[in-house]
């Protein structure tokens, strides 16, 4: 269960981190069409959120991309398995069949 939820919130991340980047870019053009010579300044907010949308987009890209790497790692280690288990310690009748006990001991 821990592991779905974490999976979970992965993708509420990654997809926020999408959402938040159009959303600068949308501010970007906002400022872009509202900029003209007297509001230059508009101009300049404009070019500074296309560049901090456009490089926030880049960055989500490579986490998703990271995270896939990742899942599929995980993936490659559970197919394996569990771990080979060795066999149980010889009791007293395995070790007496055997005659591997001290003649004193056995009883």
């Amino acid at each position: 269960m821990d592991n779905q939820t974490s999976e979970s919130t992965s993708i509420w991340n990654i997809n926020l981190r999408f959402l938040y980047s159009g959303f600068i870019m949308a501010l970007g053009y906002g400022y872009w069409l509202l900029s003209s010579k007297e509001w230059y300044a508009f101009g300049i907010l404009a070019v500074m959120c296309g560049i901090a949308g456009v490089a926030y987009f880049i960055q989500t890209i490579f986490l998703l991309r990271s995270r896939i790497r990742n899942d599929s790692k995980v993936k490659q280690y559970t197919k394996q398995g569990e771990r080979p288990k060795g066999d149980k310690p010889p009791g007293r009748e395995d070790l007496d069949k055997k005659d591997m006990l001290r003649k004193g001991m056995s009883k």
